[in-house]
């Protein structure tokens, strides 16, 4: 068996026309999909980078604490003689901790060449495919932060998102747009339409650019016969909710909402999506699972074979979310009929306009923008019981 799993860091499912984008550009990762399984409401349990990263290695949620040692998907792996590498497709300043790189048979490092507009990564993969030939079985993880600014920016690609601007803006062949490639983090003014559009196709651009990327690396995999993953750690808050980046725990779809779609080389499965609630943690039992490993004790996320072979129809009720940052914190939990986001600890720079809890319908309200908490006061007193089984805080609707 072997299996790839490709990361797109600061990827919200949202921006991907599998997911029902219909603007942005995504032929590549489409087909993908196409020929795989999509799982539509794969939903991150602690959107930040390191939590997603101990998620996928223990099976373990982040949303609360557990006890004992952590099961651990690469000595697993090993124990049963498979080979395991890491390509490492992201600038430096994005790397992990390095215990996180600690126990992978291999490290490779394709980083992003600035300004080429292409994945080094496409260069690189010949020889990661080489060196993975000596081995009958392997893992091949591959983290790619292209969609974290500072973005490289095509200026072709964006050229395409923003004609029909350049009249609009007052701009001229002479004094063209130019990508805001840099956003700040922080807080982002919902009322400005120019720089909401200005922002937004810069963004489009950029994953439209890794999209033709990748669709080359994918084409080079082929011949590999592996097992095939693309997932992400978190999304990257784009203004929707009034922030840029990480710089408050909105736990919002840009934020939680993540793609997770598996791709056979045999085609098995392809054109089925999956409405299941999955999380994070899921992913490493399913690994195990493909390479026949047992589940290890202590794993709290599920195999999701059963998901796509069709014996289960489902593995949770609801899917809960917690993120701490920067001193405030918050929690939410999603179902088939709601979406309940409760703040747990305000930032002290948020003192004269808290957040309260929210409640959106969902899968109506796809970008939570109704909030009806104020009319469904029992709605969110159900919600808060069902949040406290799953480890979170006490914290009251309202709070």
């Amino acid at each position: 068996m072997k299996v790839i799993v490709f990361v797109l860091r600061g990827c919200s499912a949202g921006w991907l026309g599998a997911y029902g984008n219909e603007w942005v550009v995504t032929p590549d990762l489409d087909r993908f999909a196409a020929e795989g399984v999509v799982f539509d409401r794969h939903i991150s349990d602690c959107p930040e980078a390191a939590a997603a990263r101990r998620a996928w290695q223990t099976g373990r949620d982040q949303f609360r604490t557990a006890d004992g040692p952590s099961p651990d998907l690469l000595q697993s792996l090993r124990d049963a003689g498979v080979f395991t590498a890491l390509v490492r497709a992201n600038r430096e300043a994005n790397d992990a901790l390095p215990d996180y790189y600690a126990g992978w048979g291999k490290l490779f490092d394709a980083r992003p060449v600035p300004g080429e507009g292409t994945l080094s990564l496409e260069e690189e993969m010949p020889g990661v495919l080489e060196h993975l030939a000596a081995h009958v079985d392997w893992l091949l993880w591959v983290e790619i932060d292209a969609l974290l600014p500072p973005w490289d920016v095509s200026p072709a690609v964006f050229k395409a998102y923003v004609e029909d601007l350049v009249g609009d803006a007052g701009k001229t062949d002479d004094d063209p747009l130019v990508p805001w490639a840099d956003p700040e983090t922080g807080w982002f003014d919902r009322e400005d339409v120019a720089a909401w559009e200005l922002l937004h196709r810069s963004f489009a651009a950029v994953v439209t650019q890794l999209d033709a990327d990748l669709g080359r690396v994918f084409e080079q995999l082929r011949a590999a016969g592996a097992v095939q993953i693309v997932t992400s750690d978190a999304g990257f808050p784009l203004g929707e909710h009034g922030v840029i980046g990480p710089h408050r725990p909105l736990l919002h779809e840009e934020l939680v909402h993540l793609p997770l779609m598996i791709r056979w080389p045999d085609a098995a499965h392809s054109g089925l999506r999956l409405n299941a609630f999955t999380q994070p943690a899921d992913l490493m039992p399913t690994i195990l699972g493909l390479f026949g490993r047992p589940i290890l004790g202590g794993v709290e996320g599920h195999e999701l074979a059963g998901l796509w072979q069709g014996t289960v129809e489902g593995i949770r009720p609801h899917a809960v979310s917690v993120l701490s940052l920067g001193g405030a914190s918050e929690a939410a939990i999603r179902t088939d009929e709601w979406a309940y986001l409760r703040p747990e600890a305000q930032h002290a720079d948020d003192a004269d306009e808290p957040r309260t809890a929210a409640l959106f319908v969902k899968p109506d309200d796809r970008w939570e923008v109704n909030d009806i908490a104020a009319r469904e006061a029992d709605v969110m007193e159900r919600l808060e019981q069902e949040l406290k089984p799953s480890g979170v805080g006490d914290g009251q609707p309202g709070r």
